[in-house]
């Protein structure tokens, strides 16, 4: 019975109203048994919780009536278990009582909705303890159809939880402790303003403040870095937010992130906008790189910047999106466009909230600021084989790839994702004129060997005509790494869709076969080949 709960758990589908009551019949005869050892004690006492869960999600209206009060004192029991920091890092409810609690609870709101079930999620959001998040995940969606109000106060009530003490080295354990203890008051007061504004007895609440986390500069002290430093000199922070719990809650909350139905998303991004640019390290000067940046965060909150973009004017995205982006400085600027650009384009490519032009507009706003950096200079004077790892962040996703630190650049979009890369072609060339190293070649390359399209072809030609200016005899770049091969390649696989824009009169014939002879005489066999079935077209 154990190992059967563990597998409906995660998959409903084998799950059933007759199991779900045989479940709760089992884990009600088994919790006072005790197991064999510490470890099956454990497991046991999870499968008690999922089995209160399957009846909350399977056993429909006559089960949870019956048993009510067994599966709350069940999920009781779960959140208030020992604390195991492995839950901020392993995702799904498996091995995590607490996260599973979380989701029955929500599941009982969709049976039937009780402030008693709210306040229990509320409560259990409120934790410093961010494991109830990885439930979030499977049940955004489900409390926002029970009532729409519901997510943001679970978040709210969560980020009111991620702003914690700092405990001082002058301050005795008594002190630190009532410390603790004044914050928890004042997360217990954030519960119960949203349960009065669900209540419908106070307006909604705001949004809770972080506590500033300032980037320092991983080089030198900046002048910025200087005059914050003397302005603050003898001054402690008294708190410090837990910005990885709240990354995880707001991540876990990227299946409603739907700003048509949902405007609040802009509001929330609104509130986290100036904190999000400062712990980046936009108080440092332009070319300062921070010594950190908050990476988790920035990817939840990223995503869900990019997702607020949806109906939005070029002038509202640039004050909402482009302007804090820009702002940040060095190597963070590339991460963070890395990050932002990916989400941004699965808005683009998976739906139509984004139009086009605003599309292009974002991508080459950043691209046009990328191709400022120190680091971009450097790569395109030296023309290096490497690249820095933050500028190939940025880079690769400007040319729709991905790149691991350990894996090669791939590119992401598949073939139905290149209908819409023409407003995307201008810039694209732009990039490989003023960057004509093997890094830029690479990339764009996996691009267009996606499906080469004849839109394609201005660009593949004004491309190879700028990598052979930078390398015209360079036998390992265009052999040995085989670019050469590659270019011919796609201007055969376009050949072959559009013959006629290769016949002798057409604009891009002489810019071919200005291409085609200079890597045939630099040995590439593919260049030969199809300059043979060139001269075939009448």
């Amino acid at each position: 019975m154990e190992r059967f709960i563990r597998i409906v758990l995660n998959n409903a589908g084998r799950s059933s109203a007759v199991f779900a009551s045989a479940a709760v019949k089992w884990a009600q005869e088994v919790v006072n048994n005790p197991a064999r050892n510490e470890t099956e004690q454990w497991m046991r006492e999870e499968a008690i919780v999922s089995a209160a869960m399957i009846a909350a999600r399977d056993g429909g209206t006559d089960l949870i009536a019956t048993h009510g009060d067994w599966i709350r004192e069940t999920f009781r029991g779960a959140f208030d278990a020992k604390h195991d920091p492995a839950h901020r890092m392993r995702d799904g409810l498996q091995f995590n009582p607490i996260a599973i609690a979380f989701v029955g609870t929500a599941l009982l709101l969709k049976n039937r909705f009780e402030m008693a079930d709210v306040r229990t999620l509320l409560e259990a959001a409120g934790d410093d303890n961010p494991a109830a998040a990885q439930g979030f995940l499977y049940v955004a969606g489900v409390l926002a159809a029970v009532d729409e109000r519901l997510p943001r106060a679970v978040l709210r009530c969560a980020f009111w939880a991620c702003v914690q003490p700092v405990r001082q080295w002058d301050t005795s354990a008594e002190d630190h402790k009532a410390r603790l203890e004044g914050r928890q008051r004042d997360v217990i007061g954030a519960i119960g303003a949203e349960l009065a504004w669900l209540d419908g007895k106070q307006d909604e609440p705001i949004w809770p403040a972080f506590e500033p986390l300032h980037a320092q500069s991983r080089h030198h002290y900046s002048l910025s870095e200087r005059r914050r430093e003397h302005a603050e000199r003898g001054k402690r922070p008294e708190q410090y937010t837990d910005h990885q719990a709240a990354a995880l809650w707001l991540g876990k909350a990227s299946s409603i992130f739907d700003v048509r139905k949902r405007p609040w998303l802009r509001d929330l991004a609104k509130a986290y906008s100036n904190w999000t640019a400062v712990a980046n390290g936009s108080g440092l000067d332009e070319e300062e790189d921070p010594d950190r940046i908050p990476d988790e965060w920035d990817r939840a909150y990223y995503n869900l910047l990019a997702h607020c973009l949806a109906g939005l004017t070029i002038p509202q995205i640039k004050e909402l999106a482009l302007r804090p982006i820009l702002g940040v400085p060095g190597e963070a600027f590339l991460d963070v466009t890395a990050i932002f650009v990916r989400s941004v384009d699965d808005v683009y490519f998976n739906g139509t909230d984004l139009g086009e032009v605003e599309a292009a507009h974002i991508r080459t706003t950043l691209a046009r600021r990328l191709m400022t950096t120190r680091l971009w200079e450097w790569q395109r004077r030296e023309l290096s084989d490497s690249i820095v790892t933050h500028l190939a962040r940025g880079l690769a996703v400007l040319l729709f790839n991905d790149n691991g630190d350990f894996l090669p650049a791939k590119c992401y979009l598949l073939e139905k994702g290149i209908d819409r890369l023409p407003p995307f072609l201008p810039l694209l060339q732009e990039l490989a004129e003023r960057g004509p190293f093997l890094f830029m070649a690479t990339t764009l390359l996996n691009l267009l060997e996606v499906s080469p399209r004849p839109a394609h072809l201005p660009l593949t030609c004004a491309a190879a005509k700028s990598w052979l200016a930078a390398h015209p005899g360079d036998k390992e770049f265009w052999i040995d790494q085989a670019i050469g091969r590659r270019v011919c390649l796609v201007i055969e696989a376009i050949m072959r869709l559009a013959p006629n824009s290769f016949l002798p009169d057409q604009p891009a014939r002489r810019e071919i076969d200005e291409v085609l002879g200079k890597l045939i005489r630099l040995g590439v066999a593919e260049a030969h080949r199809l300059e043979k079935a060139l001269r075939e077209i009448l």
